[in-house]
């Protein structure tokens, strides 16, 4: 096949003498696919599962193919495996022949099949990972081959977005630059290990240091004047309840499902968290469960006034005709909001107020990193020792405070 030819089918063009690599061709799939059940549980309970998608019929046999592929996860998880097998059955699998000249922007798309299919990635660190691409994309020029890109490039990139080249027109902080570091740092190795660039660039550039400042976090009073005054039946309000008394991160609050609720087992389950089996199950304390009870009868009525069913793939957050708000959005209500509670907090910081109280109860690092989906333990760690830390000055002052006073005494 000539390199015209070859642009034809891809859309990738491969100069004469590079045919060096496995060629992956797009698969004709029909359908949305099929996802049965390898265990005989209800759906809910089930957590093994084959993926089956039809890619029409054999020219030689006449006879039909299905591809097939075994998952381990929730039904909710197995459904976004679908879409990425189909994904990848209808589309390349890696980048064809000499991708070095291709622009950055269109380098990205391989490259996020390549980490969809490794497994080691969670989708929602995934979807920061490649938005940090496309910022930093728009940035240098969408169009500018990969191989020409060098360290001194991105350097002057950093020095452009710390004073405003950025999409918002605000000036980049170091935390944010540090994040894109680590997405480059991914994206050039892989370039690197598909032998299209001949050295990571990434790799001569010093790291953004991150400036993130110190977290706030409400106080145990301020906890409790805040949550009387959240009316679950309000979605918005009803997300500060999650954040507050689950740890929840935005995303998750807008992404939860009634089906990720048990009422009678008082939990919440998360699904795509950062914990090592993707999975976590949050308690629901008395008032998260009252307010979520309230939330999903709540639901029900709206539905019913606009004449809809209610069903469990329907958003926590859902407005009155199912849909769910973005995380922006939740974001910018909190923001126009939240000083009529008497709160200056942002919404991580909200989170950070739960991680806090449950550190200075004495909760464990790795309960915390559990019930706070955290990738690490030493974030657990470092919140559990800080306010420990807090703890034993508090009764140390107080020891020292009697003592002092008996003796002035």
């Amino acid at each position: 096949m000539n390199p015209v030819e070859l642009w034809r089918v891809t859309g990738f063009w491969m100069p004469f003498g590079r045919i060096e690599r496995q060629l992956h061709f797009n698969m004709r799939t029909n359908g949305k696919g099929s996802i049965a059940r390898r265990e005989k549980k209800p759906r809910k309970y089930c957590r093994k599962w084959q993926l089956r998608v039809s890619v029409g019929k054999n020219p030689k046999t006449g006879k039909y193919q299905t591809k097939a592929r075994n998952f381990t996860g929730t039904y909710q998880q197995a459904q976004l495996a679908m879409r990425d097998f189909i994904a990848e059955l209808s589309g390349l699998s890696m980048v064809i022949g000499d991708g070095s000249n291709m622009g950055i922007l269109a380098y990205i798309e391989p490259y996020t099949v390549s980490r969809k299919n490794s497994g080691k990635v969670k989708q929602s660190s995934l979807k920061k990972e490649i938005w940090n691409l496309k910022a930093f994309a728009r940035a240098i020029g969408e169009e500018k081959p990969v191989a020409s890109i060098k360290a001194r490039d991105i350097e002057k990139i950093f020095e452009e977005m710390r004073v405003g080249n950025t999409p918002s027109g605000k000036p980049a902080s170091g935390t944010y630059l540090s994040g894109i570091y680590s997405s480059l740092k991914a994206f050039f190795a892989y370039a690197y290990k598909q032998g299209d660039i001949e050295h990571n660039p990434v790799l001569d550039v010093e790291r953004p240091s991150a400036d993130t400042k110190p977290k706030r976090a409400l106080k145990r009073s301020e906890i409790a004047s805040l949550l009387p005054q959240l009316d679950p039946r309000n979605r918005f309000e009803y997300g500060i309840i999650l954040i507050i008394c689950c740890g929840l991160r935005r995303s998750e609050c807008t992404d939860a499902l009634v089906d990720n609720v048990s009422i009678d087992d008082a939990t919440l389950e998360i699904l795509d968290s950062k914990t090592d089996n993707g999975i976590r199950v949050i308690p629901l304390v008395a008032f998260a469960l009252e307010a979520t009870k309230q939330r999903i009868e709540q639901i029900g009525s709206d539905l019913a006034f606009f004449d809809k069913p209610m069903s469990k793939d329907i958003h926590l957050m859902a407005d009155e005709s199912g849909r769910s708000v973005t995380p922006h959005h939740f974001g910018k209500w909190w923001q126009e909001n939240r000083e009529r509670f008497g709160v200056s907090l942002t919404l991580h910081e909200l989170r950070h107020s739960f991680s806090s109280l449950l550190g200075s109860s004495g909760v464990s690092p790795k309960d915390i990193q559990e019930l706070m989906g955290h990738a690490s333990p030493d974030t657990a760690l470092k919140i559990y020792t800080h306010t420990n830390t807090e703890n034993k000055a508090r009764a140390l002052d107080s020891v020292f405070d009697s003592v002092l006073g008996t003796n002035s005494n």
